[in-house]
């Protein structure tokens, strides 16, 4: 049995969905990607993605001698029925944020397969899950596990977009196939999911048209992004006034529940719910910050804090006023 099997059963054996690899060289060639859609896009640029920030695409700036990276799949399950209506006195949540914050759970997945690495491949290894320093659907499109959508989510031949990432880097060096550096944008057209081509249902269903073109998502208008950005008054003031939130005071779900390729089941990966989808206005607005953190702080909403919650509540209220 080769490494990567070795690797792949123990990875298995204790619980994770699905395990890839790529090799730990520089992918600037996706850097280009992104700033190219960024920039057609109109969007505004949080972080330099030019090839000047090798950092951000550079493993070895984070292990010394990296070589290769593993990286895990996370999936859960959600439901998908029509879309729920709201009252006046209610807001909705992701409800792929409901639950205990994913970020500890990978961690706790990785920190088991970085112990079997070191243990007997004497490997150095360094794990994250989502705030690492490298780009995660870049590094998992390397491993060719995945597609890119229409929505720019990445799609999973089982999981559909259902999943989280988490990934490690390690100077262990591993047989894996050849693949050429990708240094043109237009190179990632092969990535491109092929049912995608001609479905566009989440091109279609986004309220604030955010899906432009292939694999193109204006972050000012995706209202997942909106919800969690600082920059509130410049997306809403100088951009478009006219921006909705859906009712969402916390992420969106629209585009993976309309999407026809999340139709497979996956009651195998449900997660305990910490929290309601469907909230009540009334009950937010009079949580204090620790009875904020009480309910919510355990959740991957939680994170954004009270303030930005109430924040979020005011708009959509605003929004309902003004219709």
């Amino acid at each position: 049995m080769t490494q990567i099997k070795k690797i792949q059963a123990y990875a298995q054996s204790i619980g994770i969905a699905d395990l890839g690899f790529c090799t730990a060289e520089p992918n600037i060639g996706y850097a280009n990607f992104i700033q190219q859609r960024k920039t057609e896009s109109k969007c505004y640029l949080d972080t330099d993605f030019s090839t000047t920030s090798s950092k951000v695409y550079d493993p070895s700036h984070y292990v010394q001698g990296a070589k290769t990276i593993l990286v895990i799949i996370y999936p859960y399950a959600m439901e998908f029925s029509r879309q729920d209506n709201l009252t006046h006195d209610q807001v909705r949540i992701s409800k792929a944020s409901i639950s205990r914050d994913y970020h500890a759970q990978i961690l706790e997945q990785c920190s088991h397969l970085e112990a079997y690495l070191q243990t007997n491949y004497n490997a150095k290894t360094k794990a994250y899950a989502d705030m690492g320093p490298l780009n995660d659907k870049s590094i998992l499109l390397q491993t060719g596990l995945v597609k890119i959508g229409r929505s720019s989510l990445l799609i999973h031949p089982k999981f559909g977009t259902r999943f989280y990432i988490g990934y490690i880097l390690t100077d262990l060096p591993l047989e894996l196939p050849m693949v050429p550096p990708l240094q043109s944008p237009l190179d990632y057209s092969s990535f491109f999911h092929p049912y995608c081509q001609t479905c566009g249902r989440c091109a279609k269903s986004c309220p604030n048209q955010a899906i432009v073109n292939f694999g193109q998502l204006t972050s000012h208008r995706c209202i997942s992004y909106l919800t969690q950005s600082k920059h509130w008054d410049t997306f809403l003031d100088e951009i478009d006034p006219t921006l909705t939130l859906d009712g969402y005071v916390y992420g969106c779900d629209t585009c993976q529940r309309v999407c026809p390729l999340n139709g497979i089941s996956l009651e195998d990966y449900r997660r305990p719910m910490l929290v309601e989808p469907i909230q009540s206005v009334d009950e937010l607005m009079q949580l204090s910050n620790r009875s904020f953190k009480n309910k919510f702080g355990q959740t991957s909403a939680g994170w954004i804090g009270n303030k930005r919650f109430k924040r979020n509540i005011q708009q959509i209220l605003k929004e309902r006023e003004g219709k």
